[in-house]
């Protein structure tokens, strides 16, 4: 498979019940087939370091901008989406198989990321059971201003 930022030939991770397509010898960027990147969005959840950390060539510069096609559907091309724009996080998704591709160190900011939305939401829930008579009866508004002070 090549890579979809770079088109240098990716290697194979096995680790974790997970086979992950990694960029190794260029920038770095990782490959999840439809689902496999649920299973390593949490910083709770187990990975391998080879895939935090892949051995990069530090001298290989990514445009970002570029149109990148999927490595499985040809003639596709991922479409970015910007998961955070506060930590500059955008994540290339095939609309077609639905794969997703993250470039050098954007899985490390997804697993921080979810796990202070984490932390947030049970902060929040705290709150809003602990305060509220009845927590059905929580205007959903009121999750909203939390969500909004909590962040």
């Amino acid at each position: 498979m090549n890579c979809p930022a770079c088109q240098a030939k990716t290697s194979e991770i096995i680790a974790y019940g997970l086979k992950l397509d990694v960029c190794t010898e260029s920038c770095g960027g990782v490959w999840f087939d439809a689902g496999e990147l649920d299973q390593v969005d949490q910083v709770k959840e187990r990975i391998d370091s080879r895939i935090i950390r892949p051995l990069t060539n530090q001298k290989v510069v990514v445009d970002r901008n570029r149109i990148r096609p999927c490595p499985c559907c040809s003639q596709t091309s991922l479409e970015r989406q910007i998961e955070d724009s506060v930590s500059d996080l955008e994540v290339d998704v095939c609309p077609k198989c639905e794969g997703v591709f993250l470039d050098f160190g954007e899985l490390n900011t997804l697993r921080t990321n979810n796990s202070k939305r984490e932390e947030a939401a049970e902060v929040i829930d705290g709150y809003l059971n602990r305060y509220a008579k009845n927590p059905k009866a929580i205007p959903k508004g009121l999750r909203a201003v939390c969500e909004l002070l909590f962040r």
